[in-house]
């Protein structure tokens, strides 16, 4: 085995110039993912998992991470809907803000997801209901008032409006075709 590992190191070592490339390591970051819905966020320990997670990531030298902070988790209309507290959607704002903050003091950039939150996931929330009386204009009327809010308050470094239209269309309750 040390053979063909001293082979293929050889060859690589051939067609490399000593230039490194721009690429940055990164995984999600877990404790912030949209998808441990309300109850995971604004639980009164949900800032320190971040920040725990976020010191073990720095220590492997993670140089990004991914946030998911999807529609309707950072939609005004949503908690208005549902009769939920008005300030659970400025508590969330704020949550999503620390983590923005931790992931910046440990030097970290951040791409964030602005897709869907997934129903079956985030249970203490009436998605699959919500999402129900929602048409396709409505849909993504708020999905681009998320991406809106996700670049002005959050700044993040990218932004992934999503990549799977058939994952959204059946986390929504739609035919695949839509």
């Amino acid at each position: 085995m040390q053979g063909d590992i001293g082979t293929f190191n050889t060859t690589l070592s051939s067609g490399w110039h000593g230039t490194k490339s721009s690429t940055a390591f990164g995984t999600e970051l877990l404790s912030a993912n949209d998808n441990i819905s309300l109850k995971g966020i604004l639980s009164p320990d949900a800032l320190s998992r971040v920040q725990l997670e976020l010191d073990g990531l720095a220590k492997l030298g993670v140089q990004f991470v991914t946030v998911g902070a999807s529609f309707p988790i950072l939609y005004q209309p949503f908690y208005d809907n549902n009769n939920a507290p008005s300030q659970d959607y400025n508590q969330v704002l704020l949550f999503y803000q620390n983590v923005m903050s931790e992931i910046r003091q440990r030097g970290m950039k951040v791409l964030i997801e602005a897709t869907v939150v997934f129903p079956n996931y985030a249970t203490d929330l009436p998605l699959k209901a919500y999402y129900a009386t929602l048409s396709m204009s409505q849909l993504t009327a708020g999905r681009a008032q998320v991406a809106q809010t996700v670049a002005q308050q959050l700044q993040p470094d990218w932004l992934n409006l999503g990549s799977e239209p058939d994952t959204i269309s059946a986390l929504v309750g739609w035919p695949a075709e839509y």
